[in-house]
């Protein structure tokens, strides 16, 4: 599977490889969505509208929004999906933060 954000439709599109298949994922929990990254079944997106991670199945369906107190605009998650590191930058300063994620 492959995401990819749309900052300007606040939306996130989601490839599935293997069948050739796509989806649009629109809600108002997505707000100017920047990065995006995926673990454990999940796919993670950097609502930086929102303060928040929007955590959501590889189907599209939201399970969980992530309040982070910063505008988070890049995301990933460690290898074993145990944690996720969100960074935002306003403005040239960054600030990064790590949480354990437990997921929905």
């Amino acid at each position: 599977m492959v995401a990819v954000t749309d900052w300007n439709e606040h939306t996130v599109q989601l490839y599935q490889i293997g069948t050739g298949t796509s989806r649009t994922v629109k809600d108002d929990r997505i707000q100017n969505p920047a990065g995006v990254c995926g673990a454990q079944g999940r796919v993670f997106v950097a609502s930086r509208s929102t303060d928040r991670v929007v955590e959501m199945t590889i189907q599209g369906e939201i399970v969980k929004c992530h309040d982070v107190g910063i505008r988070p605009y890049t995301i990933s998650v460690s290898q074993d999906g145990g944690h996720i590191v969100v960074a935002d930058d306003v403005w040239g300063d960054r600030t990064i933060k790590l949480f354990k994620m437990g997921y929905a």
